[in-house]
């Protein structure tokens, strides 16, 4: 499964790309004469290539005209650099533990995460947080669509059973708030009575062995699907 899938990719990740390109300032530290500290954007870094047989002035000349862009200054012996997006950054960075424990989890549940694992940390994190996590698991982009219904199932009990939640006046009032529930015809013409969350393995390529979603049941006692995502099976860099 490791190897179909990895075969499938068609280029470098975004996190690999990332990963090079802070690659070259590492190259760069190490090579030069004096010390400098950089405070490099945490996404979309151009890969300026190799440092090696050129003078700082033209590896940095490289970065003009990228975005974010680059700052530099020097301070006696120092050359500081720093890039405009840095505020954003302090605000939307993923703590290293929360990647470590994402990738955990996903290692634990075979390369996939539990709705309830999405659910929980979709709900830990701001939105551009959850963003930024999503170039490594990108379910939880997905996740963060349902965020308004995590947090009701958070108050609500039943969303995870199999009997669900019943929609009494409160939670029918919340929900309509959720176009993705509310514009359901079921939810609309008062025909549904519970709603729960599913999540089942469904080995086929277009889900690729995965799926989540929500379900309403109509007076008739038959559950109906509303919404929902796959979820790619992730792959270590391990």
């Amino acid at each position: 499964m490791r190897a179909a899938v990895a075969a499938g990719k068609t280029g470098p990740t975004a996190e690999a790309k990332q990963a090079r390109a802070e690659l070259r300032w590492k190259q760069a530290a190490d090579a030069a004469p004096f010390l400098f500290i950089a405070r490099l954007p945490s996404h979309n870094l151009m890969d300026a290539g190799k440092p090696y047989g050129q003078t700082v002035g033209a590896f940095l000349q490289k970065y003009e005209g990228s975005y974010p862009i680059l700052m530099h200054k020097w301070r006696k012996s120092v050359l500081l650099v720093s890039n405009t997006d840095w505020y954003f950054d302090e605000e939307t960075s993923v703590p290293y533990a929360k990647t470590l424990k994402l990738r955990a989890l996903c290692k634990k549940g075979r390369g996939f995460m539990s709705l309830a694992d999405i659910a929980d940390t979709v709900l830990s994190m701001s939105t551009l947080q959850v963003e930024r996590a999503g170039a490594e698991f990108p379910v939880l982009a997905s996740g963060e669509i349902f965020r308004p219904v995590f947090l009701l199932a958070r108050t609500h009990t039943g969303f995870y059973s199999t009997q669900g939640a019943v929609l009494d006046a409160e939670l029918s009032s919340e929900l309509a708030k959720f176009p993705i529930v509310a514009n359901c015809p079921l939810f609309k013409d008062n025909r549904a009575i519970a709603i729960r969350f599913v999540e089942r393995t469904a080995p086929s390529e277009q889900l690729q062995g995965w799926e989540a979603r929500i379900e309403v049941l109509d007076r008739g006692k038959v559950w109906r699907p509303v919404a929902g995502f796959p979820q790619k099976q992730h792959i270590s860099a391990d």
